[in-house]
């Protein structure tokens, strides 16, 4: 068994309300401890890019990002099935996991 630092836990149970979503700024939903959730961390500050945050241990997490997952069928970048923090939403798209080419897209996407 290998234990990997970017592994979403099981996120099954209620369904979730759209609430509070938007489709107009970064928002990134992480575990602070990965190498992919610190090195988009790392890349979100040097390109100066104001982001919204939510860790997995803050309340509400899960119903929160069920919120976001559900305006998508799949996610793009290292998993498809959103498999991987961080969570990216930016735009109209939804990243799961991160690497240079995520980092490339999402500046992409906010025309920096």
């Amino acid at each position: 068994d290998v234990v990997n630092p970017c592994e979403v836990e099981d996120l099954t149970g209620s369904e979730s309300e759209n609430e509070n979503i938007s489709n107009d700024k970064v928002v990134v939903f992480h575990n602070n401890t990965g190498p992919m959730c610190l090195e988009m961390i790392e890349f979100l500050d040097q390109n100066d890019i104001e982001y919204e945050e939510h860790l997995n241990t803050e309340d509400g997490f899960t119903t929160l990002l069920k919120s976001y997952k559900s305006n998508f069928a799949e996610s793009e970048g290292i998993s498809t099935n959103f498999g991987y923090y961080p969570m990216i939403f930016v735009g109209d798209r939804a990243f799961s996991g991160f690497d240079t080419v995520i980092g490339g897209e999402i500046l992409e996407e906010l025309e920096l």
